[in-house]
């Protein structure tokens, strides 16, 4: 199960090494007509490490590294961190 508090937790720890900004939390965006909240990060999920909530069921659901990089178009971004 996922943890919210502790992957925002590990965002909040880690936000710098991607080059992201702290207020990343909590934004709101759509995806396939969905909204979703930005939760933060799990690292014990390599491969979707990615914690956004749905704003309509209330679910937590994971997606992949690359949502960020699509959604805000952050260019300084690297998947090398997570193999840390």
């Amino acid at each position: 199960m996922i943890d919210p508090q502790q992957a925002k937790i590990q965002f909040e720890k880690n936000a710098s090494n991607y080059n992201l900004a702290l207020d990343l939390l909590g934004k709101e965006f759509t995806i396939k007509n969905e909204l979703y909240q930005f939760v933060g990060f799990s690292r014990r999920i390599r491969k979707n490490p990615v914690i956004m909530k749905n704003l309509k069921t209330q679910e937590l659901h994971k997606f992949p590294m690359n949502i960020i990089q699509t959604i805000y178009k952050v260019e300084a971004f690297s998947n090398e961190v997570l193999k840390t």
